[in-house]
């Protein structure tokens, strides 16, 4: 026997680079990928809403210029947003609403990346409207509904017909045990099927790398719910297989070794040989500026260089 586990075939569509303007959105495998991104001095904005993971939330936190007036809520001297993740809070209304606000307010962006996390959604009593966050609200002001994958769908082409970005949908691999495993399964199902029948979208398989491909417990945190940090890896080795050009990856391959060198701290700083370690640093990184936006790295090279 030759083959121990089932790896997915990567086909390359190289699309993203380091010119591009990304945001990630959704459940907190965006924040993984988003962090991968940022890691890597890619130009994206990680999860401006917070984190959310049901599509209707998601798809209205990409459309929303300013908050929606009915979905604000005040609990304990703090308030919070329903449409936001909690940790935005304000202690008044408009204060809140001025950080939401500014939240909303993102650059041109050429690529948005979609993560999903779950089919369940909950709807608010009072409003009617279906909420991202309930903000550990009492369980009765709120309906718990199952979408449906035509739900799913309208609401995507809703979105797709108001933006021009190139859209990248991922199925988050975290499950959701509150629902049940078995209820998870259906959910999860859910999306895949809606995802299916999305047009004009890349789908990135990060639900099967980690399903199909890392299917052992020893790829996942502690709490074996989360994907480790080397199945983080995998998937984002992956997720550059398919993504990145050579060109790119090469790039990412320099920045980190001086990545590396930049955190490297050594008992002798200050003396002779580590002021030359820390010249070929800046060497390097001037090498690279222009490519990448290293202002702030050079800026503190400088700084420890004359310290």
């Amino acid at each position: 026997m030759e083959q121990f586990r089932t790896e997915l075939t990567i086909m390359p569509k190289p699309t993203i680079h380091h010119g591009a303007s990304i945001v990630t959105t959704g459940s907190c495998f965006s924040d993984n990928i988003g962090q991968k991104l940022a890691e890597n001095k890619f130009n994206v904005a990680v999860n401006p809403q917070g984190t959310c993971y049901n599509p209707l939330s998601i798809h209205k936190g990409l459309l929303m210029t300013e908050p929606d007036d009915d979905l604000f809520i005040e609990n304990h001297g703090l308030w919070r947003h329903f449409d936001f993740h909690s940790k935005f809070s304000a202690a008044t209304k408009d204060e809140l609403r001025e950080l939401l606000i500014k939240q909303l307010q993102l650059p041109r962006t050429d690529i948005v990346m979609i993560t999903y996390g779950t089919s369940w959604v909950y709807k608010h009593g009072k409003t009617g409207k279906i909420v991202a966050n309930c903000h550990k609200r009492p369980q009765h002001e709120f309906e718990k509904i199952l979408l449906t994958p035509e739900q799913i769908i309208q609401s995507f082409e809703e979105l797709k017909a108001s933006i021009k970005q190139k859209v990248i949908v991922t199925l988050s691999p975290v499950r959701h045990i509150r629902d049940t495993l078995e209820l998870n399964a259906v959910s999860k199902s859910i999306l895949r099927h809606a995802i299916y029948n999305f047009r004009d979208v890349e789908y990135f398989p990060a639900y099967e790398i980690m399903m199909d491909d890392l299917r052992d417990y020893r790829f996942y945190r502690s709490d074996m719910i989360h994907p480790s940090d080397v199945a983080t890896d995998y998937i984002w080795e992956k997720f550059g297989e398919r993504y990145f050009s050579k060109e790119t990856r090469e790039l990412n391959e320099r920045w980190q070794k001086v990545f590396r060198s930049l955190n490297h701290r050594t008992l002798n700083e200050g003396n002779a040989e580590h002021k030359s370690f820390l010249a070929g640093i800046q060497r390097e990184l001037k090498s690279l500026d222009g490519m990448l936006n290293l202002s702030k790295e050079l800026q503190e090279i400088e700084r420890r260089i004359h310290a």
